[in-house]
């Protein structure tokens, strides 16, 4: 098993660091095109529709094979080609459509990648959050690898052989894929057996938007710090650049390494309860942060945020449905959050013609204080999702 799990742990890193890449990153290596910062956003926000599309397409073409792992190493493929495109200096037009094609297909293979790994550690009674830290891993660091190869190059272009490289080393290590699948048939009969009621549905929406309110930030995240907080072009992908080590690195990996045990002494509901919480105070910080560093800070709360809403989440699913359910919540799960961060960067655009980013937290704080309240009232005393703790 101990194999598996580093070959799992180097799959999940490599994936994470690339797709991380083309979020914080996007706007930059946009702008280095002359491609101005309200297209950037625009592109981001018509990406996540057309990876709701990729999301329900890999996860049918995998779960309806018996060697599923096949379709993602096509997928990555695919990847590669996208951005060895992006390489050349080719027309915006060309270029945008290109960057289009490579998030329709790299989040729809994370997804099932994450979704296929997480079954097998729930089946094999694997301690998943300490495979999944190396994606958090991967995204913390690319902001400094970023910055580095900036640094090293003189150009942000780097950032695209860079992500050649780390795709590469992916479908090297794809070689090496001991995930047990079922039997094709017997996939799609438990599948059919597992209906969410709208109680689920409500919860998944809930989960989905408070992770997307964060994440979504990432777009306009260089902005941020050029426009409000009063840095340079460089300076803003070194602060970017460090409050993702922050945030997915020493919050993130920290989280996911002690998640399992705090799900098994608190319960799911409060952990979750716990993120949403830190969440509202991490809004509020930042909203009156003036200064990089400071601001940069706010971003130790993430881990708390996501890993604990995220992992909690996904624990309520496991007590009421079992672990077959977890492929069919995760990808609805993304399908939602793909939504939401198309409606949300789009409503970045529209505030941005009047106001500043600072008013986009603001309105972060509204929203996830509102969800705190809904899933408190509606789940808290809920007998459909009772949970015993140790």
């Amino acid at each position: 098993m101990t194999s598996q799990i580093l070959a799992y742990r180097v799959q999940i890193f490599c994936l994470s660091l690339s797709f991380s890449l083309f979020i914080f990153q996007l706007e930059p290596i946009m702008m280095n095109r002359g491609i101005s910062s309200s297209t950037a956003i625009s592109v981001y926000s018509v990406a996540q529709v057309l990876i709701i599309l990729s999301t329900l397409f890999w996860s049918k073409l995998v779960l309806s094979s018996s060697r599923g792992y096949i379709m993602i190493r096509i997928g990555v493929l695919i990847r590669l080609a996208t951005i060895a495109i992006m390489c050349f200096h080719i027309e915006n037009t060309i270029f945008i459509t290109i960057v289009l094609l490579y998030h329709t297909v790299a989040n729809g293979i994370d997804i099932v990648n994450e979704g296929q790994i997480m079954n097998w550690a729930a089946e094999e009674q694997a301690d998943f959050g300490r495979i999944r830290l190396f994606g958090s891993f991967g995204y913390s660091i690319s902001g400094i690898v970023t910055s580095l190869l900036l640094l090293a190059f003189g150009t942000i272009d780097a950032v695209l052989y860079f992500a050649l490289f780390i795709n590469s080393v992916f479908l090297l290590m794809s070689l090496y894929r001991p995930v047990r699948l079922k039997p094709a048939q017997q996939e799609v009969k438990v599948k059919n057996k597992i209906k969410f009621d709208a109680s689920q549905w409500f919860l998944i929406c809930l989960i989905a938007l408070m992770i997307t309110v964060p994440n979504s930030f990432g777009v306009i995240m260089n902005l941020h710090y050029r426009s409000e907080l009063g840095t340079t072009f460089d300076m803003a992908v070194f602060w970017s650049g460090i409050a993702v080590l922050l945030s997915s690195g020493i919050s993130e990996m920290s989280s996911f390494f002690y998640i399992d045990r705090l799900l098994g002494k608190l319960g799911a509901k409060k952990v979750i309860m716990i993120g949403m919480l830190a969440c509202v105070l991490r809004w509020i910080i930042a909203a009156f942060c003036t200064a990089p560093w400071a601001f940069t800070l706010t971003f130790l709360f993430h881990g708390i945020n996501f890993c604990f809403i995220y992992m909690g989440f996904m624990m309520l699913v496991r007590i009421r449905y079992g672990n077959e359910a977890i492929g069919k919540a995760l990808a609805s799960y993304m399908v939602l959050v793909s939504v939401m961060t198309a409606l949300l960067t789009q409503l970045f655009n529209v505030v941005l013609a009047f106001a500043t980013s600072t008013m986009i937290l603001f309105f972060f704080i509204i929203i996830s204080a509102a969800i705190c309240a809904l899933f408190y009232l509606v789940f808290w005393n809920n007998p459909k999702y009772a949970e015993q703790v140790n």
